[in-house]
């Protein structure tokens, strides 16, 4: 006979199964599904399984207790196969796991005789800010940071507050938005709650420059945001990211700063070894956006000034 134990983890397992996508219009309800290999005329897919496995939990009489319903979070969250579940129609749209994510947290809060007016105490409740996490981590693959944001405002309203996992799912849920803007305060946020590593910081930012400066199109936007978040002298930055922000001190600020953004950005400390200033030394966009801007003459003056070894670039210097 099924106990909670089994039941939870047969629910737990059910996380790296295939997700299966209604199309829309698909007459008699036709099946899309998102696994490739599942070519079979009998799918075993996520949700049909999932849903077994409650019947089989109401049939032997097994109450929906908190450790089950936190099993399901985890599934609907995601494990092997998040990346199949997409909203048909694309970005914007909720998906079927928000809605199932939400609704189970709603049993949850009815199991502790919460209701949506007001704060439980997190020492009366069994919900734990991971809860929140699940919920909101729903969200990330069709970058629906309105859905994230909801849930920060509820962890915060239960008194918890936003830990490292959490801001790593924020930033990933803006980086699959159109919204650099929004992303580049939670950015700051994260820097300032010193939640990020160095090379998280680098790779969030680069997606920031990327689609602010370059899609957008909105350099001094950019500009702004970059001298409000990055620090010079201590911040590591991907080469395509101090490119960008070459380009938006040249675009702003002129000539003379970014000549001075280059020469302390761009620095290599000792030729002789592989070991780099800032960023990861230039590479070949740098020396051509330098040359169409500067000169050809005074670019190879500003690669060995930085001991950016001007030998390398001979085919495009001389």
């Amino acid at each position: 006979t099924p106990n909670e134990e089994v039941i939870k983890h047969a629910i737990k397992a059910c996380r790296y199964l295939p997700r299966v996508v209604r199309e829309e219009g698909g007459g008699g309800g036709e099946l899309a599904s998102t696994d490739c290999s599942a070519q079979s005329s009998v799918l075993i897919d996520q949700d049909s399984v999932t849903e077994a496995i409650l019947v089989k939990m109401e049939a032997y009489g097994i109450p929906a207790t908190y450790p089950i319903l936190h099993a399901l979070l985890e599934t609907y969250a995601g494990g092997g196969m998040m990346k199949n579940n997409t909203s048909i129609g694309g970005k914007g749209r909720q998906t079927v796991s928000q809605q199932k994510a939400e609704d189970i947290f709603r049993l949850m809060s009815e199991l502790d005789g919460a209701t949506t007016a007001g704060p439980l105490s997190s020492s009366s409740s069994s919900i734990r800010a991971l809860d929140f996490h699940l919920v909101a981590k729903t969200g990330r693959e069709n970058g629906d940071v309105k859905h994230v944001e909801k849930w920060v405002g509820c962890l915060q309203d239960y008194g918890f507050s936003i830990d490292r996992q959490f801001y790593l799912t924020i930033l990933n849920t803006y980086a699959n938005s159109r919204d650099p803007e929004g992303m580049s305060k939670w950015l700051a946020k994260a820097k300032s709650d010193r939640m990020l590593t160095s090379k998280e910081f680098a790779r969030f930012f680069n997606i920031v420059a990327v689609k602010m400066a370059l899609h957008d199109k909105n350099m001094e936007g950019f500009y702004e945001v970059a001298t409000e978040i990055v620090d010079l002298k201590s911040d590591s930055l991907k080469t395509s990211s101090a490119n960008i922000m070459l380009e938006a001190v040249h675009h702003v600020k002129g000539a003379k700063d970014a000549i001075h953004f280059f020469k302390k950005v761009y620095f290599i400390a000792d030729p002789k070894t592989t070991v780099v200033g800032r960023v990861s030394s230039v590479n070949k966009k740098t020396v051509e956006y330098l040359i169409e801007n500067f000169g050809t003459e005074y670019t190879k003056a500003l690669l060995q000034e930085t001991n950016n070894y001007p030998g390398q670039w001979q085919d495009i210097l001389s």
